[in-house]
């Protein structure tokens, strides 16, 4: 601030009371918004904590407000204006109200964490240190004490690296579909509802085992749903097909991600650190309450575009990662082979699957 003498008619109240105080909030302020602005700046250059600038403009509006105020009173009080001994005096009681709020809020000075060295090296999001600083809090003489930064044992996921790591455990998968030629994989008899079994067992499809991806079946696999339980059914193997009258399918292998549940328990090492920042477990299906969820749903976009499932018109495929349904038994099967897994004339869906003891089981899924 520069004053020019000649200009000025009054002589200037350097040892005034309004100005002293007046300087001494200003003082104060100086650091509260200094302190802000090297958190705005922390958070801003640390990917998971953008979402904490916005939140954190309403309570750092006091500081900012405050601290030009104490400007304004400042300039005031050294051309001796009897406004500014009203303005320093609210200020002050502004000040202190704050001071309060953060008091009776338990907004202390400082607050301290302690962390186990697994939870250090694990990589978690809010550990992630670039620089150390107290962040002001309403404005107030209180401040809170937190570092941010780039991380120290890894970095936050990419949507192209999550696409990757799905790629990496990704599933051979066989569209059935009847555009094609030379022999045909299956058949497809779907479900006629005039026909009564009299078992109540109701044939799907016939399939060519020998078009399954990563299955030691051999003959064709004819797919029965119990209808009169509508839970399970049975597959029946043969050399020939049930019935020759049916829609023809024919393979075509397609590239499907696997669903966001896959990649979450078998996933690489880099998964495995970015669960660990969001403070998720292998085991744990995924959900809305999972922090990086931005990420998750672009890669849910992609799987959608490739998985049958959200097709209109596909029949079944063979092979590949078995959807993720809010069923219980999603874990229990990672280790099964899903054998075939129907989308036309749903619900139900209808899944073929052969279990590590080498039985074979069916399962209807519906909604």
């Amino acid at each position: 601030m520069v004053i020019d003498y000649s200009t000025i008619r009054t002589r200037v109240r350097w040892f005034g009371w309004p100005t002293l105080l007046s300087a001494a909030l200003l003082a104060h302020f100086l650091i509260s918004v200094g302190t802000w602005m090297v958190w705005f700046v922390g958070i801003l250059r640390n990917p998971d904590m953008r979402d904490e600038f916005v939140p954190s403009l309403l309570p750092s509006a006091p500081a900012f407000v405050l601290c030009g105020l104490s400007a304004v009173l400042l300039v005031l009080a050294l051309r001796g204006r009897a406004v500014a001994r009203r303005g320093v005096l609210l200020a002050l009681i502004a000040s202190v109200a704050f001071f309060w709020t953060d008091v009776h809020f338990k907004r202390y000075q400082f607050s301290v964490d302690v962390a186990t060295k697994e939870y250090w090296d694990s990589g978690g999001y809010k550990h992630h240190y670039w620089t150390c600083g107290g962040t002001m809090t309403g404005g107030s003489a209180s401040s809170r004490y937190r570092c941010y930064g780039s991380p120290r044992s890894g970095r936050a996921m990419t949507v192209e690296e999550l696409i990757d790591d799905g790629r990496r455990i990704q599933r051979r998968t066989i569209l059935l579909t009847p555009d094609g030629s030379g022999d045909a994989a299956a058949l497809w008899y779907g479900h006629d509802y005039e026909e009564e079994p009299a078992d109540g067992h109701r044939c799907w499809l016939s399939v060519d085992a020998r078009f399954i991806p990563s299955s030691d079946a051999r003959g064709w696999l004819s797919i029965f749903t119990d209808d009169e339980s509508c839970q399970g059914g049975r597959v029946d193997v043969s050399s020939a097909p049930l019935k020759t009258a049916g829609v023809r399918l024919y393979p075509k292998e397609i590239e499907v991600l696997p669903p966001i549940d896959a990649v979450i328990a078998r996933g690489s090492s880099a998964v495995e650190r970015w669960l660990a920042q969001n403070k998720w477990q292998r085991d744990w299906r995924y959900n809305f309450n999972f922090r990086d969820r931005a990420i998750v749903e672009k890669y849910e976009a992609i799987e959608r575009r490739e998985n049958p499932l959200y097709w209109k018109d596909a029949y079944a495929t063979l092979g590949g990662w078995h959807t993720g349904w809010p069923y219980d038994d999603w874990h229990e099967l990672l280790d099964a082979t899903l054998l075939i897994q129907t989308y036309m004339e749903s619900e139900p869906w209808v899944e073929a699957w052969q279990l590590p003891s080498g039985r074979m089981q069916v399962i209807q899924r519906i909604t």
